[in-house]
C-alpha cells in the first residue's frame, strides 16, 4: 500500500532488473495516468503484464522508491534508432509535484550519456502540463506537435575522448 504522506522529500532512485517486474506490476495496477498520449500504461492487466515484460527488457530502466521501500515511480529509455532512445517516465499519483519525476528523468539521462546516446525524446499529451514542465525543466525542446500530442527532444553531449 503507498503511503505518500509518510515519505519524507528524499528518495532513492536505483537501476530496476526482470527481477522487479513484480514491483512495476503492483504500482501499475493502481496507476492513475495524466493524459492520454499512446494509451500507456495499458489499462487492461493482460496488455500491461506484456509491456511491462517489453519495457523492463530496455537497457535503461530505473525506479524511484520511497524511503519505506515503495515503489514511486518509473522510467527507462526504449532504443529506436542507432545513438537515440525515447523516454518514458511514469510517477504514481501518490507520489506526484514531489520531485520523483525530475530524479527519475536525471537519472535516465546520465545512464544515458554513459551508454553514449546523442539523441533522447518523448511523447505526451499536449494536455499533460506536469510532464511537459517537467521535460522542458530538464532541458527538452518541443520538436513536433500533432495534437493532441506533443514530442519533445533533447540532444546529449558528445562523449569526451581520452
Amino acid at each position: 500500500m503507498l503511503t505518500p504522506d509518510a515519505m519524507p522529500d528524499t528518495i532513492q532512485v536505483r537501476s530496476l532488473s526482470t527481477a522487479d517486474r513484480e514491483i512495476l506490476l503492483a504500482m501499475y495496477r493502481t496507476f492513475d495516468p495524466l493524459g492520454v498520449a499512446q494509451g500507456l500504461p495499458p489499462r487492461n492487466e493482460e496488455a500491461r503484464q506484456i509491456w511491462i515484460g517489453r519495457a523492463i527488457e530496455e537497457e535503461i530502466n530505473v525506479g524511484a522508491f520511497s524511503p519505506a521501500g515503495e515503489l514511486a515511480g518509473h522510467g527507462f529509455l526504449a532504443s529506436s534508432d542507432a545513438g537515440e532512445a525515447e523516454l518514458a517516465v511514469f510517477v504514481h499519483q501518490g507520489f506526484r509535484q514531489r520531485g520523483v519525476g525530475t530524479a527519475l528523468v536525471k537519472a535516465v539521462l546520465q545512464r544515458a550519456g554513459q551508454n553514449r546516446l546523442r539523441r533522447i525524446w518523448a511523447m505526451t499529451a499536449s494536455d499533460n502540463l506536469p510532464a511537459l514542465r517537467l521535460l522542458k525543466r530538464c532541458g527538452f525542446r518541443s520538436s513536433r506537435f500533432t495534437f493532441p500530442v506533443v514530442e519533445l527532444e533533447l540532444e546529449l553531449p558528445a562523449p569526451v575522448s581520452s
